[in-house]
């Protein structure tokens, strides 16, 4: 039984992480050289935990600990995989929307998060939303296709690429005030 998921879950604890020990301070300007020292801790924070986690799954892969999983329930399983996507979901709601809003921390920032979000909502950047809505249309059914033909197809399509590629477009940014959070 393989546990889905398991990169998006540790990106989340990663990202737990890094807040906690060198947390975000907005007011600091984005060219100072204190935003670029903070940058630099929280990379290397990141780093830290990418290398520990991984150090930790190769001992387990050694170990042959992949067995412990059959002792999960599926329920169990389902309810993790359920409760990591609603807050991945949420987590992406204010980029989605084209909203700044501030991080919350601490318990409950998931429905802190959720809450400013749903109070922000007539600030929404309808560009952003637009170019949020249309690469959803495009890469699902896409990755539905790649997985259903896997078998015929000789490399899946390159849909993720080519989505950002052309979400990514310079006169967008120009004319409707949108911000590059992957490129």
């Amino acid at each position: 039984m393989r546990l889905p998921g398991t990169f998006a879950v540790v990106s989340l604890m990663t990202g737990s992480v890094v807040e906690q020990l060198v947390p975000a301070q907005p007011q600091i300007n984005g060219s100072s050289l204190e935003a670029a020292d903070l940058e630099d801790q929280r990379i290397a924070v990141a780093s830290a935990v990418a290398l520990l986690s991984g150090l930790i799954m190769v001992c387990m892969f050694v170990l042959q600990l992949g067995v412990l999983s059959t002792y999960l329930s599926e329920s169990v399983v389902k309810a993790f995989t359920s409760a990591a996507a609603f807050h991945v979901a949420v987590s992406q709601l204010q980029s989605m929307l084209g909203l700044r809003l501030p991080r919350h921390s601490g318990n409950f920032a998931l429905f802190k998060t959720l809450a400013s979000v749903l109070e922000n909502l007539p600030q929404t950047n309808m560009a952003e939303l637009l170019i949020s809505l249309v690469c959803l249309a495009v890469l699902v059914p896409i990755k539905e296709i790649n997985h259903h033909y896997r078998t015929r197809l000789r490399t899946p399509i390159p849909v993720e690429i080519l989505t950002v590629r052309h979400a990514v477009t310079p006169p967008l940014h120009h004319s409707y005030t949108t911000a590059v959070t992957a490129v």
